[in-house]
């Protein structure tokens, strides 16, 4: 159901490992850190991800910065969710 690790940032999960893939959650960070952003389901029953491609890998310092975001957008989509 969950894949085989979970991917945290400042206690965020933001990603999941299966099958040698990373997928993580579709957020504006995350699809700035892409070249080719493409929806991918890591594992029956999950929601859409996106799939982190070798060649997105070449740029490790752009893919941080962006996943950084990734956590930001997440973290303030679920304090919004707390009020």
């Amino acid at each position: 159901m969950f894949g085989e690790y979970g991917v945290y940032l400042d206690g965020v999960i933001f990603g999941r490992v299966r099958d040698g893939q990373l997928f993580i959650q579709p957020t504006d960070g995350a699809r700035g850190a892409l070249r080719n952003p493409a929806g991918a389901i890591p594992c029956r029953n999950a929601r859409p991800h996106l799939r982190i491609a070798c060649e997105d890998l070449d740029m490790p310092g752009h893919v941080l910065e962006n996943l950084s975001l990734t956590v930001a957008n997440l973290t303030k989509k679920r304090l919004a969710g707390a009020e």
